[in-house]
């Protein structure tokens, strides 16, 4: 897998998005390999929830 990440980048998300994700638009027992691919990133990216 080629990465996307750029060296020394920070990566933003908006913290309302991923709660609403989960819980209201695809919850995790309908979703699950989402919400695993996000577990994933978060652990090949440098990023920051605001």
């Amino acid at each position: 897998m080629t990465s996307i990440a750029a060296p020394g980048q920070l990566y933003s998300f908006d913290t309302s998005a991923l709660i609403d994700g989960i819980e209201r638009f695809y919850p995790l027992a309908n979703f699950p390999g989402i919400w695993a691919a996000v577990d994933e990133l978060t652990s090949i990216f440098h990023w920051a929830a605001v």
